[in-house]
């Protein structure tokens, strides 16, 4: 709570553009919700209010949106695999043949995961704190899972993000 608001009261002009960005994004929907009842509403109100909170930090406080720390991470998190395409093994303590399902262990499970960003941001390793998570929780269920992301081209149109910021060589 400190960060945020030392950070609130160090970027006052970067704040009354968040607020307003937010306070647009909270009008729509409302207008949205009422003008169009009748009109499906696939998320709850609270998932709106969240994505139109996240969206405006993520434009105008990037510093408060979770990120994953892309620039230092081990092996042992995140093995880079691939010969003409680029995937991390998750976790990084597997080799490839580990995680063949030919083996006569019936709890091993490797799930292939694509990240999101609609090809325009993102990287394989983005979600890397949350498949360590459910590897965990899978462990105490008694199964073996691993993933497997992949990293795929963003959108052409879209100018990247500083590539040697985002991958490890």
């Amino acid at each position: 709570m400190a960060r945020i608001l030392t950070l609130v009261l160090r970027n006052p002009l970067r704040t009354i553009r968040f607020s307003y960005a937010f306070i647009v994004q909270i009008i729509l929907i409302l207008l949205r919700r009422i003008l169009l009842p009748h009109f499906p509403q696939y998320q709850s109100w609270r998932i709106q209010l969240q994505r139109a909170y996240l969206s405006s930090t993520s434009v105008h406080f990037p510093d408060l949106v979770h990120r994953l720390p892309v620039t230092s991470c081990p092996e042992r998190r995140a093995r880079r695999v691939g010969s003409g395409w680029t995937g991390y093994i998750v976790p990084g303590s597997k080799s490839v043949k580990e995680l063949s399902l030919d083996s006569s262990e019936n709890h091993a499970c490797v799930a292939i995961y694509a990240h999101g960003g609609g090809y325009a941001r993102g990287e394989a390793r983005m979600y890397l704190n949350y498949m360590e998570r459910w590897i965990r929780v899978a462990a105490r269920a008694g199964l073996d899972l691993s993933f497997l992301t992949v990293e795929y081209r963003e959108c052409p149109h879209v100018a990247p993000v500083s590539k040697s910021s985002c991958t490890q060589r």
